[in-house]
């Protein structure tokens, strides 16, 4: 597990009082005729606990929030947002708290489930193909542990006047990023792009281009991780198990007081950002001005997501295929601040 560290060394301190959140999602269909994007929020995590009759430690701070990119179909995009948190604190690594080994566990039993569960409904056969990018944040006393499988992102958004602005707490996992690859051509499968080749017609040269993202062959995903995806996991249906994963990588963070808003969001909107550093004012001025108002119709962290799905959406190349676009964002009131919004 990569700890992470803030960019700004000692002068950033750990937040020493019980953090107190603001939460809210923004969704955006963008060009797609249905929404895959799918995603959890569980500030008292220890609700479901209490709901599976399991050990509560409510001297321990528990939230879980997560972003469920699905592909292929929306069912286990919906399977995972809904089942994530109690597949979790059912984990022999939860009752015994350790975090980093119960986020691993919970995502690869998330996805034995999936394929059960697409088995035991399979027509004919034909098992589900859908799946999911999947990443998660579980928030222990001030502490981030950030589970990543595929290509959203988790990012933490620093108060204005901190260099750089963001810190990523997760890295994408594309099919072409070198250690990702590595493994794909380990288990026999391998990354390919497809081209069209535009023939020379008068003074106009011949000239190649690419026609989408990478992918994987077999299975024709874009990305090396996730979960679910029959169709590049499963050796019944053509596929070299081991190319693509669902145990996803781990990173660990502590809140400090240089912290403004965790957002976690779809590749809907990093794809058409060059890096997280690109929608840094975008964040900051939507709860500056927010908190800024005696009433607001949205709460900071809602205008902080919908301002920021709006802003990644403006910025598409092409907006006829715009993916779905979702963003959850995660606020820390500072001790004493005046909850706007909520009136």
């Amino acid at each position: 597990m990569a700890t992470i560290h803030p960019t700004s060394g000692e002068t950033a301190k750990p937040r020493e009082l019980k953090l107190d959140f603001d939460v809210d999602h923004y969704r955006d269909d963008g060009a797609r005729k249905h929404q895959e994007d799918m995603f959890t929020e569980e500030i008292d995590l220890w609700k479901i606990v209490k709901e599976e009759n399991g050990e509560v430690d409510e001297s321990i701070q528990l939230s879980f929030f997560g972003v469920y990119d699905g592909h292929a179909g929306k069912d286990c995009a919906i399977m995972v947002s809904k089942r994530i948190c109690k597949v979790l604190i059912r984990t022999e690594a939860f009752k015994a708290r350790e975090w980093e080994k119960a986020m691993v566990q919970a995502y690869e039993t998330m996805e034995e489930e999936w394929f059960a569960d697409a088995r035991k409904r399979a027509e004919d056969g034909k098992v589900n193909k859908a799946g999911c990018c999947a990443v998660s944040a579980l928030i222990v006393d001030g502490v981030i542990y950030v589970a990543n499988a595929g290509d959203s992102r988790c990012v933490m958004i620093q108060k204005d006047g901190i260099k750089p602005g963001f810190i990523d707490l997760s890295d994408d996992q594309k099919p072409t990023r070198p250690s990702e690859k590595e493994r794909i051509e380990k288990a026999g499968s391998e990354v390919f792009q497809k081209t069209h080749t535009r023939k020379k017609f008068l003074c106009i040269p011949e000239k190649t281009f690419s026609l989408g993202p990478p992918r994987i062959n077999p299975g024709g995903i874009a990305v090396a991780r996730s979960i679910g995806t029959a169709k590049a996991k499963l050796a019944d249906m053509g596929a070299n198990p081991g190319a693509v994963v669902a145990t996803p990588e781990m990173s660990k963070y502590t809140i400090t007081d240089q912290d403004l808003c965790l957002v976690i969001g779809s590749d809907g909107i990093w794809d058409n950002y060059k890096t997280s550093l690109d929608c840094v004012k975008t964040v900051q001025n939507a709860i500056s001005v927010t908190l800024s108002k005696k009433k607001s119709r949205n709460t900071p962290a809602h205008e902080a997501a919908e301002q920021l799905v709006d802003h990644a959406i403006s910025k598409a190349k092409n907006p006829n295929s715009q993916d779905n676009t979702t963003a959850v964002c995660v606020c820390f009131w500072e001790p004493g601040q005046k909850k706007v919004g909520l009136e």
